[in-house]
């Protein structure tokens, strides 16, 4: 009686590994983007829980520069898309900006991030 023996053929095993290494590229693509819109969140709060030391909005703006550059956060967001109201005793922090994500060719991945913090 013959045995069947299963398992991958080679063929087979280097096509699952090249979808695997492209699923891999793709997600440290995606994921640049992200992180540094997370790390302006995190200087944004970091920022507002100083707000009552600003006299003026240049000074929180300043404050959000120094910050930022401190922590080594991306250049997708400058300080002048970075929309800072003084309400009341506080502050308000409002964003709009993109990222774009060049992938191959002429095709790129856009990502678009708003935010308002109080």
């Amino acid at each position: 009686m013959k045995t069947r023996q299963g398992g991958f053929t080679l063929s087979s095993f280097i096509f699952i590994c090249v979808l695997v290494g492209i699923a891999a590229w793709l997600v440290t693509v995606v994921a640049s983007p992200i992180l540094q819109s997370q790390e302006h969140k995190r200087v944004i709060k970091l920022v507002l829980q100083n707000a009552s030391s600003y006299a003026t909005v240049q000074d929180a703006r300043s404050a959000y520069n120094k910050s930022a550059g401190l922590n080594h956060v991306g250049l997708n967001l400058s300080s002048e898309e970075l929309k800072i109201t003084k309400s009341g005793n506080g502050y308000i922090f409002d964003y709009n900006y993109e990222s774009r994500v060049h992938l191959v060719a002429n095709v790129s991945l856009v990502f678009e991030f708003k935010g308002s913090f109080r």
